[in-house]
């Protein structure tokens, strides 16, 4: 597994190591072999992309963004799983309002980033169910 991490901000110090340890164990405990890339920005940059992709003018916690080989399926180990996008500002914002750490809030998304990756959603009650679950399940795991 390849994870790929863009830091695009100056505010929190992010662990590349940390986080890459965290995807990993993510994935090798999903089973999933591939390649991911993470973004840590601020604000401004992923309200741009919200407002772009999802018509909604005002920053987020996380966008994710899967790629899905429909047409030419590559080696499962070399496929790209897609990139997820985390608004460091609004990590520290929702540490502080939920009174955990920010490294748990991080995580946190993370997990929700990745779940969406592989086609979890939260659309529905009985989707969301099933998504939230998993995510406590993969929390403790971490």
């Amino acid at each position: 597994m390849q994870v790929q991490i863009i830091n695009r901000q100056r505010k929190e110090p992010i662990s590349n190591r940390k986080i890459n340890n965290i995807v990993n164990k993510i994935l090798k405990y999903l089973k999933v072999k591939g390649k991911i890339s993470i973004v840590f920005c601020n604000d401004q940059f992923i309200k741009k992309l919200n407002k772009e992709y999802r018509s909604i003018n005002k920053p987020t916690d996380v966008l994710s963004f899967a790629f899905r080989e429909t047409f030419y399926p590559l080696d499962i180990e070399q496929s790209f799983l897609g990139e997820i996008i985390i608004s460091v500002q609004i990590v520290r914002k929702q540490a502080n309002r939920f009174k955990h750490s920010f490294d748990k809030e991080l995580t946190i998304l993370l997990i929700h980033g990745i779940l969406h990756l592989l086609e979890y959603n939260h659309l529905k009650i009985k989707d969301a169910a099933r998504m939230q679950k998993k995510e406590k399940e993969l929390l403790a795991l971490i």
